[in-house]
């Protein structure tokens, strides 16, 4: 037994270890990785990579000099500090979104995830990725419901709408005219309506 609980150690250290010409390869993924990664120390950042850059429209030596949270939307700026420090105390390790601010004024939507780790002694690095394109789709059908739902309200149609389960989402006042009574939304047509 003391032998296979050796040969395991000895696995997971070489597993661990970093290859031959690790640091080429990581100073190669932190300039082409699709993240914007970043590390701020006492409110202020001290490397920024080119993806960061080009996300955000901001120079390297703009960047140094701005305050971290000047970047995100003012709406977000109380929670993204909270979440930010909450994940360096280690309390909470998960990614979080909010809106960031470009050099040209526009926002996008980023997933930001930090990293408890070290840098000359003191913790803080982070990553982000641009996830402005998922959110605008996840907003998309809303807004089209919005638009549509008054035409729907006022045409002589019967219009109603299922989801996936053959369970009423909704049901125009016309299909309610025509039944006599409006069906419960959540019930299940043919089945138990009311």
């Amino acid at each position: 037994m003391v032998t296979k609980s050796i040969a395991v150690e000895r696995r997971d250290r070489k597993s661990q270890a970093m290859p031959t010409g690790w640091e080429e390869v990581a100073q190669t993924l932190l300039r082409n990785a699709g993240l914007g990664v970043y590390i701020v120390q006492e409110g202020n950042f001290q490397y920024v990579n080119p993806v960061f850059q080009n996300l955000t429209g901001y120079t390297e030596e703009e960047l140094l000099e701005t305050y971290p949270l000047d970047l995100v939307h003012p709406d977000d700026r109380e929670t993204v500090r909270k979440k930010a420090i909450e994940n360096l105390k280690g309390q909470a390790i998960h990614a979080y979104e909010y809106k960031l601010i470009k050099k040209n004024g526009d926002s996008m939507w980023v997933l930001e995830n930090l990293a408890s780790t070290e840098y000359k002694g003191k913790p803080a690095a982070g990553s982000f990725m641009d996830t402005t394109e998922r959110k605008m789709a996840e907003k998309a059908p809303k807004e089209n419901e919005q638009k549509l739902r008054p035409l729907v309200e006022t045409t002589s149609d019967r219009v109603w709408e299922l989801d996936q389960n053959i369970i009423y989402t909704y049901v125009s006042p016309k299909v309610k005219d025509l039944l006599g009574y409006e069906p419960k939304q959540g019930a299940q047509k043919n089945g138990r309506q009311g």
